[in-house]
């Protein structure tokens, strides 16, 4: 088995041919099922867990992207055996967009909100705060992906707010830019409703201008549209 070569060059050729025949027309109509999907995918997540070159990783994660995509009625629980492996690699500037894809593949499928619960849980369990940086911007790439409510404003913002007070510049810089982001997507109504309201106000206080102007600039937004909505209901 090439996936289990110890030259890392056969792995890649494994994981290629496997990429190949996922995509292709190839693979039967009859192995693209849930159960099928279900032993790929076991067999992904184990070569993962122990996978150290960054190709390898990525080749592997596009394959699992590639068969969550083909198989209609991909379950949760074995969409969810890339989760660990493709958070890690979010980190890893090789493999980041594989990772991403991967993981955007899981949404599709399964649901976004599903995912980033998937993830958050993940990453915050991850000893590396690199890990949960990439995380939170993922985070918000999930959300310009599938917008309100598919990514539920209400959950990325308590992400957000959970690690707006990181002792790591990069995640608290990562998190100021998810609120943002549900700012531009939802108003500052939808950050204001889903956090405790002095909790905000805290993490603006802290420091966040960006944070602040941005619920500033969403409320005009939000309050030009209604003029302008207002406006053409009487014309």
């Amino acid at each position: 088995d090439k996936l289990a070569d110890k030259a890392w060059m056969a792995r890649l050729e494994g994981a290629s041919e496997l990429l190949a025949l996922v995509t292709g027309e190839a693979l039967p109509q009859a192995q693209r099922e849930p159960l099928h999907a279900e032993l790929v995918l076991s067999q992904l997540q184990t070569l993962l867990a122990s996978e150290k070159n960054v190709q390898v990783a990525a080749k592997l994660l596009e394959g699992g992207a590639a068969l969550i995509g083909c198989v209609p009625r991909v379950a949760r629980a074995s969409a969810a055996r890339l989760v660990g492996g493709a958070v890690e690699r979010l980190a890893v500037k090789q493999a980041k967009r594989a990772a991403a894809d991967a993981l955007l593949a899981a949404a599709e499928a399964c649901a976004a909100g599903w995912i980033l619960g998937e993830v958050r849980a993940a990453a915050e369990a991850h000893k590396s705060p690199k890990v949960l940086m990439e995380s939170l911007l993922f985070a918000r790439e999930c959300l310009e992906s599938f917008g309100a409510p598919a990514a539920p404003p209400q959950q990325l913002v308590q992400f957000g707010v959970a690690s707006a007070d990181h002792r790591d510049a990069g995640v608290r810089e990562a998190a100021q830019a998810l609120l943002v982001g549900v700012c531009a997507a939802a108003g500052s109504e939808g950050v204001l409703s889903s956090a405790p309201i002095g909790t905000l106000k805290e993490t603006v206080r802290n420091g966040k201008a960006e944070l602040a102007a941005a619920l500033a600039l969403a409320a005009e937004e939000r309050r030009q549209l209604e003029e302008r909505l207002l406006e053409q209901a009487n014309n």
